[in-house]
């Protein structure tokens, strides 16, 4: 009888034990997977800070202005088009979004800014609207123009002092004093094209 009951004693502190054991480990799998996850969230919210600052400095700027519009111009030269018009310049616009211009600027990641002479005729471009009197256009073939924007020009414009620092003089003489970055290179602008919708463009005429 005495066996019986020790035997019964046995097994119920061997059940007791493997049950405080088997609460043990939840509670500690929980904390762990509650760490885990912590440590999750510190490493994406680290890499959201990594990416709001991935940009190089001309386009972390633009970005941070308050911006107005950005518009996609599609310069429309079929004479056959029903919306071209002779002797002035036609265009289809779409309206982008910002993350449309973030995607945009990704594309330029391993761009450069560089100086250009002669900077051609129109072609499809963007343009985005800042600051109520301010724009910054960027056209399929690199090129930038800005308006009213003295900060902007400065930040362009170091970016090519080392450039215009090794020209000869007769090229410095060309380019005048402290020029401006006009040109992305090693970008391929025919990328904005993708952001182009005929079915719902607007038309735009320079009169």
């Amino acid at each position: 009888m005495h066996k019986i009951v020790k035997v019964i004693i046995v097994i119920i502190v061997f059940c007791i034990s493997v049950s405080i054991g088997w609460i043990a480990g939840k509670k500690f799998a929980e904390k762990e997977e509650s760490v885990m996850k912590e440590d999750k969230k510190i490493e994406n919210n680290e890499k959201s800070d990594e990416d709001a600052n991935k940009y190089q400095e001309w386009m972390d700027y633009i970005l941070k202005q308050d911006i107005n519009s950005i518009k996609y111009y599609y310069e429309i030269l079929d004479e056959n088009d029903s919306n071209f018009k002779d002797n002035i310049a036609s265009f289809y616009t779409n309206e982008l979004s910002k993350d449309d211009l973030k995607a945009i600027f990704n594309s330029m990641n391993n761009s450069n800014i560089g100086l250009v002479m002669g900077l051609g005729g129109t072609s499809n471009y963007i343009k985005i609207d800042y600051n109520n009197n301010s724009s910054v256009t960027i056209t399929e073939g690199s090129l930038i123009f800005i308006e009213n924007d003295i900060e902007l020009k400065n930040i362009l414009s170091d970016l090519v002092k080392n450039i215009v620092s090794n020209m000869p003089d007769e090229q410095k003489e060309l380019y005048g004093n402290n020029p401006v970055g006009n040109i992305i290179r090693d970008w391929d602008g025919t990328i904005i094209n993708n952001y182009f919708d005929k079915e719902n463009a607007k038309t735009y005429y320079v009169e």
